[in-house]
């Protein structure tokens, strides 16, 4: 019969709570089970449903199941109940020793926490800036802990630039307004370049170090707080075996001095794991040299995108500047083609070379009127605005 007592009751507890909750049973049931069978005539309820752990429920299947746990768990199986013991008796404010760190050792603790903290934050939100998209940000993410590559996304300026010189073409190349559009598509476009440029350094000379910090340093200063921990949780389990046992009594003299050997090595162990936690951390605390390195290499990769923008912007003004508004004349429509006239598709651009040929977009559709060379090498055609004029032959498709 495996007999529990002490505050293995209270571990038992809170697997139960855990079981009965899993299982939708009333929490009565578990109170009414506890009072009659640990807790006697005194019903008292030590912690509270949402308080029971993994950590519980598989005490109770070390309690209640036949041959758990497996017996290759052996000697680290039973140093984790023991620190599941000791970490239950602290939560629920039993009367228990708890050995506390030295207040430098809490300093260092505390400043790297502040570290971690901000420059989590620092990243998170240079991250935005970066690619305010969240959707994109996300499939970034995915891709990187995937070790893919993602493929080439056009930004929103590289569209901008898109949609600009399309209009613009669309227009006429010839006219004012449009060569405008084309002009601020073409600046339009050098400005996305420079963005991508702009993040892709930021990426390099800022991000990845910050990253690198966090999956490096930080991680390997958490794991060995975590053992810290871990032998802290030890030292004071061995120590209240310790404190429980009468060294007077004749019949335990033997368990009292292994318990006071436990205790020994257990705090042989905690003060080596404290020594190398304070080592990391010290390393942790001079952090501020290099991450004061990688700010500047930020801000100077900042100075230079805006330098470089302002300078493309100043150029495209001073380009647009040259054309006059009043330049620009309402097309001249017509309500039906030109008699006798054939539909035509533009195959290509074509830019004339004198003030009787007629400039040409592709895509564009214009009216043949006649044939202008004998060869048949030239054409008259009008467009819908109503300009006319000669075209080569070769850079359309009729379409009727």
């Amino acid at each position: 019969m495996f007999m529990i007592d002490g505050c293995e009751k209270l571990l038992v507890y809170g697997a139960l709570s855990t079981l009965l909750e899993l299982k939708r049973l009333p929490y009565s049931c578990l109170v009414t089970f506890i009072t009659g069978k640990f807790c006697g005539s005194s019903p008292r309820i030590l912690i509270s449903k949402t308080e029971a752990s993994g950590t519980l429920l598989l005490l109770f299947l070390v309690c209640f199941v036949p041959d758990f746990p497996p017996h290759s768990f052996g000697m680290d199986f039973k140093k984790m109940l023991n620190r599941a013991v000791q970490f239950a008796e602290e939560k629920v404010g039993r009367d228990v020793e708890k050995t506390r760190l030295e207040s430098d050792l809490e300093h260092l603790i505390e400043v790297q926490e502040k570290v971690k903290n901000h420059t989590e934050k620092i990243m998170r939100n240079t991250e935005t800036v970066l690619q305010p998209n969240p959707n994109v940000r996300m499939e970034e993410f995915m891709y990187e802990k995937l070790e893919k590559r993602l493929r080439q996304r056009a930004t929103p300026m590289t569209e901008l630039a898109s949609t600009l010189k399309e209009a613009g073409n669309d227009f006429g190349p010839q006219t004012p307004y449009g060569s405008a559009l084309i002009r601020v598509g073409d600046y339009e476009h050098r400005l996305a370049q420079v963005e991508l440029e702009f993040v892709s350094n930021t990426a390099d000379n800022f991000l990845t170090p910050l990253r690198r910090f966090l999956d490096g340093d930080i991680k390997t200063v958490l794991k060995e707080r975590k053992e810290l921990n871990n032998r802290r949780l030890d030292l004071d389990h061995a120590r209240s075996k310790l404190k429980k046992t009468n060294k007077d009594d004749p019949k335990l003299s033997d368990t009292f001095a292994k318990f006071e050997n436990e205790a020994r090595v257990a705090n042989a162990e905690f003060e080596r794991q404290a020594e190398i936690t304070r080592l990391l951390l010290e390393g942790v605390a001079s952090y501020q040299g290099n991450h004061l390195r990688y700010l500047k290499d930020f801000v100077e990769g900042q100075r230079r995108y805006y330098a470089t923008c302002h300078g493309i912007a100043e150029e495209l003004y001073r380009e647009l500047s040259t054309i006059n508004p009043e330049d620009c004349q309402a097309p001249r429509a017509f309500s039906s083609p030109p008699v006798g006239s054939r539909k035509a598709r533009v195959l290509c651009d074509y830019e004339a070379d004198n003030g009787q040929e007629l400039s040409l977009t592709a895509n564009e559709v214009i009216f043949v009127i006649s044939v202008a060379s004998q060869d048949g090498d030239w054409l008259i055609a009008q467009r819908v605005s109503g300009e006319k004029g000669k075209i080569p032959s070769t850079y359309i498709e009729f379409l009727e």
